[in-house]
């Protein structure tokens, strides 16, 4: 899978005075399972090594640089413009940037008055034009990677986004989308409840639209729902709601397993996986496939580990 990075977190030595951000989560476990296409507005625009750069308000939010004070907001806005593009032509399927950064800070990027004292926060310059251009595209910085809730919902988003414009370039019929729908069932209750009913009626093509203008009206509330985080109370349901499709094949000591570690992980005492690993062995023994092809099971390579962190739920 393709996704974007800001060059300084792979070693890039793009930063302002020639250094790089190397990020280990990055470049040794995402490494092995994303190809990353990496961008750095700031190189592209001011080359390396450069002055650094901050974020003022006066009257409007402009780009300043530190040494010289120029405004250098409108090289910067059409350089993120055209990067924003490119990702869009490159069919990406998110980006990870550096925090912080006046152009890749996700959040808390400082912004100073004309007095040179901080006063807010907002989000960097190429952020803005990549949510401008790609409004549900999946992203995040290093930093906010470093929390296991964030880690775990960016991953899981990465994937569904993949797998659903991945429909949209093999979609032939309307069964194409009512299979992936079905896959997708327990993922998406585990996210709204409502927009997965409300999809489930699109899918059912009442007013037979054609088939496109089914899947843009799929597309774009998969997206809205994909995007939201799933919490520890919506992730019991959903387990529950998948060992009802067993409940009448395991034996007592097996329920009773389930049941306890569920239990342990709804009060935050073992990870997920330490509940789907027998799960999934009880679906294998009793030979329940529509559970086993299920997105929420495995929705990313397992050697990420993710879901053995408690703390990979809130």
């Amino acid at each position: 899978m393709k996704v974007g990075v800001s060059g300084c977190l792979i070693g890039h030595e793009c930063g302002y005075d020639g250094s790089h951000s190397r990020d280990e989560f990055v470049t040794k476990q995402l490494s092995l399972i994303l190809q990353f296409t990496p961008y750095c507005p700031e190189a592209k625009a001011f080359g390396t090594p450069r002055q650094s750069l901050r974020l003022v308000e006066d009257e409007t939010l402009k780009v300043i640089t530190n040494k010289t004070k120029e405004d250098v907001t409108k090289e910067l806005e059409e350089t993120s413009k055209e990067f924003a593009k490119d990702i869009k032509e490159q069919n990406l399927r998110g980006f990870i940037f550096k925090a912080k950064s006046p152009s890749c800070g996700v959040e808390r990027v400082k912004v100073y008055n004309p007095n040179g004292m901080p006063f807010s926060n907002t989000e960097g310059i190429f952020v803005k034009a990549v949510k401008k251009e790609l409004p549900y595209f999946p992203i995040e910085d290093e930093k906010r990677l470093l929390d296991p809730w964030l880690r775990e919902n960016f991953i899981i988003h990465l994937f569904a986004y993949d797998a659903i414009l991945n429909l949209k370039e093999s979609i032939k019929k309307l069964s194409d989308l009512v299979d992936f729908h079905s896959r997708f069932k327990f993922f998406l209750q585990s996210k709204d409840e409502n927009n997965y009913r409300t999809l489930g009626k699109i899918v059912a093509n009442q007013n037979k639209k054609d088939l496109m203008s089914i899947y843009k009206e799929y597309e774009k509330l998969f997206f809205e729902a994909i995007g939201k985080r799933s919490d520890r109370g919506k992730i019991v349901n959903v387990c529950q709601h998948i060992q009802g499709f067993i409940k009448n094949n395991i034996s007592k000591e097996e329920k009773e397993i389930l049941t306890i570690t569920l239990k342990e992980f709804k009060d935050g005492i073992v990870p997920l996986i330490a509940y789907l690993k027998p799960l999934e062995i009880y679906m294998k023994k009793y030979k329940i496939d529509y559970i086993l092809n299920q997105f929420f099971l495995n929705p990313y390579p397992k050697e990420l580990g993710l879901r053995s962190d408690v703390k990979a739920y809130k």
